[in-house]
């Protein structure tokens, strides 16, 4: 029985040479297919980093835009605190806030109150 590392990966790529080419002419390289080119910064924002193997997907860290704290503060002023799921799903928060969960709302919320940002001084 032939041991699992030393089987083929259905994965791998077998490159073929024509043979009619003369040894002179350098070969054409093909255009590199979009999924393997390094991702854009807002294909990044979804990017899943896994840690081990069985414990759930992770989401990579990213700080939060002005849009996104504008659209935080705009939503505690609308609805109030602690209606984090209510912010989230409103249609005019909905395409700024589409990356974050309700607890990520509610923590920068927090982080915000902490740090005592002027624009949160009339709501608090």
């Amino acid at each position: 029985k032939t041991p699992s590392f030393r089987k083929k990966k259905k994965s791998t790529h077998k490159v073929v040479f024509d043979s009619d080419e003369s040894e002179g002419e350098a070969a054409a390289l093909s255009e590199v297919p979009a999924r393997y080119k390094s991702p854009t910064k807002r294909a990044a924002r979804r990017e899943i980093c896994v840690s081990r193997k069985n414990s759930p997907p992770r989401r990579k860290r990213c700080p939060f835009t002005d849009e996104e704290k504008n659209a935080i503060i705009d939503g505690v002023k609308r609805f109030g605190v602690g209606k984090w799921a209510e912010i989230k799903s409103h249609p005019r928060y909905e395409d700024t806030l589409r990356n974050r969960t309700s607890v990520q709302l509610k923590d920068k919320w927090r982080t915000m109150e902490n740090q005592r940002l002027p624009e949160i001084e009339g709501i608090i």
